[in-house]
């Protein structure tokens, strides 16, 4: 799913983490979208078995929610993680 550049914010980012519909996603491009640390932290615990690849370049996370992101079981089945 590729929401580069599309303005998306903390509300839209958490709304997508939250959502049971992308459960099957395995690609997410969030980059240059203000989505900031709430919505790293919503991915964090966001059930999406398939994600192997995720973009939030020039999303705004910041230092912590990156090492929150790092340390979680999701980082174990990424593939390509691309950060700010």
């Amino acid at each position: 799913l590729d929401l580069g550049s599309n303005r998306i914010g903390p509300v839209g980012g958490r709304a997508l983490a939250a959502s049971t519909a992308l459960r099957g996603l395995e690609r997410l491009d969030l980059r240059e979208n203000p989505v900031g640390a709430d919505t790293v932290d919503a991915l964090v615990a966001a059930d999406w078995p398939g994600l192997t690849d995720l973009d939030l370049s020039g999303a705004g996370c910041g230092e912590a929610p990156v090492v929150s992101l790092t340390a979680a079981p999701l980082a174990d089945r990424l593939l390509r993680l691309s950060l700010d």
